[in-house]
């Protein structure tokens, strides 16, 4: 049994072709050839605002045996000769005896449309004669209602559409618009974001926001109900609606509305107490969990929370209106009309902002910026470097950190900088109650070390300031006298070393020259225990002599090193 198929084919169906009756020209490989009656092109029986039923014959027997038949449908244009790049092409699927019958729907009002029949045979495409028809006036009105239910974030709007009955072929659709600015409500601001890829949902471009359409021929009254979400507090919206038919557009009058302000709602006050070096304790009161129930009676998600993040972050922001990578959120517990919230992961000696806020699905709105900083780690660890040696030192110390952390460790860290690297060491501390300790061996002597504490406390890395200690020097306990006894061609110096610190006898001498660059003269007179008494010899009168001392130190078990002290000067007579 033959069926009359008749379809509905939106734009983006249709093929893409450039055409003409006249000429035989190659177009995507098919030659173009006069029709030859294998098929007619019949005016159309039935046009709409955005829709027309197009018709056809085609005449199978005048095509030639052997011939390959491939397709059969109309070529739709606005342009008469077919020629511009807006040319549609609908295959008809289905045919009833030679009869061809497609409905063209999402036409534009008021437009001249030319329609043509097209066969492809053979890799060739023969074409009907054209016919024309116009499409009829949009005789539809649009009305904008009034906006009820409105909350911090969202309103109601109900608008209606005027018309006679809606053929089901008419693809006229309904909208809404709204935006901050009242300008950006013009028809071709509407059409021109709707161009750029409007499809089943709302939109939203450069402060125009559109809600998602519905198509006339389905509203049973013409009354439509929609919820605009994700608006902001205390802003002034203007709307309007429309009804659409292709690139043609008819608006309502454009109102306005505002949403509550919830600064005069007094959200939320809060403090923060209970500050530590990386935790702090939020706390404060609301009179609004009433009025959000009563606004929100369906959100069960409605969440309350605090925001916070460094201050030195947000210094070149206004906060909390424009957001930056890094911050932070927690949630609060709320009991009546009381909320507290933990923050964690804070970092020491830094000056924190925070601000309360409730969240309303999507939307967010928040309380007054407040401020706190949060405390050093040294004031929860006090270090001592005791018994520095030329290659040791004991560390001792207490912590206050084991009341406010579960699982905690100490790492004490040490550098000293040379010209070409940093020499890093570190060692972890043996902890026994609130006591720390640790062993420094291996040091360099005389070198000026910093040292800070590294805090593993419930997986957050926490890390005191820097501070220095040195490690002894033996040169600071080497004592060279100034020149004495001094001749035309001699003088005596006396070296000595301390005893506390220097085991045995000492081992020296005295090393002196021309100048500061050329001291290449030895001398190594007496010894007696801890002092070294040397004559400079062989001088000339009247001249200016360097000299130092050198003295050989043991410094550990199998470390013995020459340490110098300062250059000094006489003059010969």
């Amino acid at each position: 049994m033959k069926k009359l198929l008749v379809l509905s084919l939106m734009i983006s169906c249709f093929c893409m072709t450039s055409c003409s009756d006249d000429d035989n020209t190659e177009t995507g490989g098919k030659s173009e050839v006069d029709n030859n009656e294998i098929a007619v092109t019949e005016p159309s029986t039935e046009v709409g605002a955005s829709y027309a039923i197009l018709n056809g014959r085609l005449f199978l027997s005048k095509i030639p045996a052997g011939s390959t038949f491939e397709s059969v449908g109309f070529d739709l244009s606005m342009d008469k000769d077919f020629i511009n790049e807006q040319t549609r092409r609908a295959i008809v699927r289905g045919i009833e005896g030679n009869k061809l019958t497609l409905t063209i729907d999402t036409l534009s009002p008021q437009t001249t449309y030319y329609y043509r029949t097209v066969v492809e045979l053979n890799n060739m495409e023969f074409y009907g004669a054209k016919q024309t028809f116009t499409t009829k006036e949009l005789e539809m009105t649009p009305s904008v209602g009034d906006v009820s239910n409105i909350t911090f974030t969202s309103a109601k709007v109900n608008f209606k559409v005027t018309h006679k009955a809606v053929s089901k072929f008419e693809t006229v659709v309904a909208g809404m618009a709204y935006s901050e600015n009242k300008r950006f409500l013009q028809a071709d601001s509407i059409i021109s974001l709707i161009g750029k890829g409007y499809g089943y949902g709302g939109m939203s471009s450069n402060g125009l926001n559109l809600i998602n359409e519905r198509r006339c021929s389905n509203m049973s009254d013409g009354t439509v109900q929609t919820v605009i979400d994700g608006l902001e507090p205390s802003h002034t919206y203007y709307y309007c609606t429309y009804v659409r038919a292709g690139n043609k557009l008819v608006m309502s009058e454009v109102k306005s509305f505002s949403t509550i302000d919830f600064q005069a709602q007094q959200l939320v006050s809060c403090e923060a107490s209970d500050v530590t070096l990386a935790t702090a304790t939020v706390s404060g009161i609301t009179s609004m969990t009433s009025t959000l129930a009563d606004i929100y009676p369906n959100m069960a998600d409605i969440v309350w929370g605090i925001s916070y993040a460094p201050e030195e972050s947000l210094a070149q922001t206004t906060w909390p209106k424009n957001w930056i990578s890094g911050l932070g959120e927690t949630s609060a517990t709320i009991s009546g009309n009381n909320f507290t919230a933990k923050l964690t992961n804070l970092t020491p000696s830094t000056n924190y902002l925070y601000c309360p806020f409730v969240r309303i699905g999507d939307a967010v709105l928040r309380g007054d910026v407040k401020r706190f900083t949060t405390k050093s780690l040294d004031d929860y660890l006090m270090i001592d470097i005791d018994d520095i040696g030329f290659t040791s030192a004991k560390i001792s110390g207490k912590t206050q950190l084991q009341d406010l952390f579960q699982n905690i460790s100490y790492t004490f860290n040490y550098r000293y900088k040379t010209d070409y690297y940093d020499w890093d060491n570190s060692i972890t501390m043996t902890v026994a109650g609130n006591s720390l300790s640790a062993d420094l061996k291996s040091l360099s002597c005389g070198k000026t070390y910093n040292y800070w504490v590294t805090v593993l406390a419930d997986g957050q890395k926490l890390q005191t300031g820097e501070k220095t200690f040195k490690s002894q020097d033996p040169k600071d306990y080497i004592t060279m006298s100034d020149a004495a006894n001094v001749t035309s061609s001699s003088a005596e110096v006396t070296c000595s070393v301390d005893p506390k610190v220097y085991a045995g006898s000492i081992i020296g001498q005295v090393i002196y020259g021309l100048s500061k660059e050329n001291m290449s003269q030895y001398a190594h007179d007496t010894v007696d225990g801890k002092t070294m008494k040397a004559t400079m010899s062989g001088l000339s009168s009247g001249t200016t002599y360097y000299y130092y001392a050198q003295v050989l130190f043991t410094i550990g078990l199998g470390q013995a090193d020459w340490y110098t002290t300062d250059i000094k000067s006489f003059t010969t007579k």
